[in-house]
Parts: structure tokens; C-alpha cells; sequence
């Protein structure tokens, strides 16, 4: 007989870890993903909230890619001067 398996009292779904996988380069958004974002922001029969809600959350999207971008030139820099450390540090052993 198979077991059945059940959450313990309380936990919900929201309670769960969720598990994200890193974001390490700035995500590309195509022109139909801005095109269907323009088209839902002028339907007129999605309520305001909704478009409210959606322009926020394009909102922060661009915000987070911005951040992403400058991770990946932070993180170059960061490769560059660690690699002019070294060879300076080289060449006082020399």
C-alpha cells in the first residue's frame, strides 16, 4: 500500500526554501517580450492594479539587470587588478 505523504500542520508552500539558480549575466530581453509588455500595459480591459502591479515588477527587472551589468564589469575590473597585483608583486621578488 503506498504511503501517502503529508506537510506538517502549518507548513505551507510559501514556507518551503526556495531553490534559485545564480544569475551571473544580465538576462536579454527580446523585442516581443517588450512588445507583449506594451500590449497587456494597453489593453484596456486588464484592471489598474494589475497593470500597476506589472509595471512595477518591469520596473525592478530593469533595476536587477542594471545591477547584474554592473556585477559583470565589477567583476572584471575586479580580474584585471587582481592580475596587476600579481605581475607587481612579481617583479618585486625579481
Amino acid at each position: 500500500m503506498a504511503e501517502s505523504q503529508t506537510r506538517p500542520a502549518g507548513q505551507t508552500l510559501q514556507d518551503r526554501p526556495v531553490k534559485r539558480s545564480p544569475v551571473d549575466s544580465p538576462s536579454t530581453r527580446n523585442d516581443s517580450f517588450d512588445d507583449a509588455i506594451e500590449r497587456l500595459v494597453n489593453d484596456d480591459q486588464l484592471p489598474a492594479h494589475l497593470k500597476a502591479v506589472l509595471g512595477h515588477l518591469v520596473e525592478r527587472m530593469t533595476s536587477v539587470e542594471v545591477l547584474l551589468k554592473k556585477k559583470h564589469e565589477l567583476g572584471e575590473r575586479l580580474k584585471d587588478e587582481l592580475a596587476e597585483k600579481n605581475k607587481l608583486r612579481e617583479e618585486i621578488e625579481e
